[in-house]
Parts: C-alpha cells; structure tokens; sequence
C-alpha cells in the first residue's frame, strides 16, 4: 500500500524503459519506488526472443531479460510495488501518483507505463475473447500448436508473433490490410522460407469472427477487388499497434493526437517534475532499446533535477 514517503523518484512501469531509469536512479542513490500494476517486466514477459537488441547476437528471450533487469535494479536497493495507477497531482512541491493501493509521493515521476495492444473492433472480438481470439503468442500460443491460426497484422511483431506459432506448429495465416508487410526485411524473409506453414495475404482485412464455445472462421474482405469469403481457422491473433496507457492522465498533462505524452529534449512532460519515457511518449519509436535510452536520459535528467535547489 501506498506508504506516506517522499521518494526522489516514483517509475509507473515495469518495462524497458522503467527499469532502465532505475538502474540510474539505483546507481545515483536516488530513493525510489518501481510501480507496476501486472507483472514486473511489464511487454518483456510477454516476448519471444528479441534479436535486435545490440549486445545479444544470439538474442535473448523477453522473461530473460526482464530477470536479468529486475536483479540488478533490485541488487540497487530500488523498491517495487504492485499498483494500478489511477491519476497524478501535483502540489507544487511534490507529485502525487494515485493508486488503487493508495497515494505514493515523488518529488520526482517518471510515466513508463507503456501502451497496450489495440483491438479490431469488430463482431466476435469481445464474444471470442480468450475462446480463440488472443493477442500474446508467448502467453497463449502453446494452446494452438498443430492449429491453424490467423495472425492479424504484417508489422514486426505480427511477423515475430507468426514465426513463434510456426515454431510450435500451428498453421499461419498473416493477414496485412495493406498491399505489402511493413516489417522489417529480415522478418520478412523468414516468414517466407516456408510457404507451407505460413501463407501471406495482403490487401486483407478482418471483417468479423465467427465460432460456437470456440473461434471457428473470420471473414475477411480482400480490400482491392471487394470479394468477400469466410476462412476456417481455429484461433486469431490480434497484433495490429499499440494503444498508450495515459487514460489517467488526461486533463492533467499534454497529449499529442495519438494519445501519446508530449516530452521535451529532457524527456519531461508539461507538468513540471513529471517525465515519460519509452512508448507513452509522443514520437517513440516503440523499441526496447530506445525505450532503454529514453529511461536513462529521463533519469540522468531527474537526477539533475533534484540537484538543482531552485526546482525544489
């Protein structure tokens, strides 16, 4: 629960970009508190192996990672708490974080708390929810080995997503509403060396989904010739962008027009005290590693912060 303590740093968020700041925060000996409302790792725990992280060349698996980023901000004296952040204050002095645990007071916040998988919006989405429509393959995807799936969305997670089913042996089928995958090349290439196991359809959109106690099709609308025809499937995995976690911050801190925290060079929001970092921020590139440097950068810049006796 919320403990009456001014922290000189409060993190919203488990991710790359939280833990990367408090391993700043640690080393500087900043008093700070890591609040997470799931689980600590935050989107690390629920990815496959990450590849295009620099210093791993073999890669490394998301819930690796995310231990390996949790000790050593631990083995700093960094404290965690589970907590669902519900709004943000400000008093002048100090910042308010509340919580359905209660309030935590920073004279610093750091906002890492990411974004969330967006959704279709269309008939059977909800119906079929946890019944065959899913959005995490790491979490859900041993349920369909020797399945046939439709992976919704031809960026890079939507392929690594694919490639990860595939592994297992599902049959995949991505589909990609435009007229080529987004993806980076590489992504590209594998999912392309076995035809057999994964099909590409572009210039295809999910319409709706259908089923019994289960998903049992999705029709779908080729977007050039207008045809409609309805595939059978098994499952539908949903990856199709991020949606930022700011709902509580409305009203009370600029947003751009996707929602996202508008930050200055110095990875701080309009409300003084208050920084963002990884991608909650307007203008992220939504990587690990830039969420890596976000974090640093916000915590190096809170650090000088605290320094200076005219801020507080």
């Amino acid at each position: 629960m919320g403990e009456e303590v001014l922290y000189d740093m409060v993190i919203v968020g488990s991710g790359p970009a939280g833990l990367s700041a408090a391993l700043y925060a640690g080393r500087a000996r900043l008093n700070t508190v890591i609040l997470e409302r799931a689980i600590i790792g935050g989107e690390l725990m629920n990815r496959d192996m990450i590849e295009n992280l620099p210093g791993y060349p073999e890669g490394i698996y998301g819930p690796d990672l995310a231990s390996r980023l949790v000790k050593q901000v631990k083995n700093l004296g960094v404290k965690f708490e589970i907590a669902e952040v519900t709004g943000i204050e400000t008093d002048g002095l100090c910042r308010i974080i509340e919580t359905t645990e209660g309030r935590y007071w920073g004279k610093t916040i750091l906002l890492a708390c990411g974004a969330h998988h967006k959704t279709l919006g269309i008939p059977g989405e909800d119906r079929f929810a946890n019944r065959g429509v899913f959005y995490c393959a790491t979490c859900d995807g041993p349920a369909y080995a020797e399945r046939k799936v439709a992976v919704v969305g031809g960026g890079d997670s939507g392929l690594t997503e694919a490639l990860f089913l595939s592994k297992i042996g599902a049959k995949v089928i991505i589909m990609e509403r435009l007229p080529h995958l987004p993806a980076q090349r590489v992504l590209q290439e594998r999912v392309r060396l076995d035809p057999n196991v994964i099909e590409i359809r572009c210039n295809t959109e999910v319409e709706a989904i259908y089923g019994d106690e289960w998903v049992k099709a999705v029709e779908v609308l080729d977007v050039k010739t207008g045809r409609k025809e309805v595939l059978e499937v098994d499952g539908i995995l949903i990856r199709i962008g991020l949606e930022p976690n700011t709902e509580p911050f409305k009203g009370k801190i600029d947003l751009d027009n996707l929602g996202r925290i508008r930050v200055d060079q110095r990875m701080e929001t309009s409300m003084k005290g208050v920084f963002a970092a990884g991608d909650i921020r307007s203008g992220s590139a939504g990587q690990i590693v830039t969420a890596m440097g976000d974090g640093a950068t916000a915590a190096i810049e809170i650090q000088r912060t605290l320094q200076s006796t005219s801020r507080f």
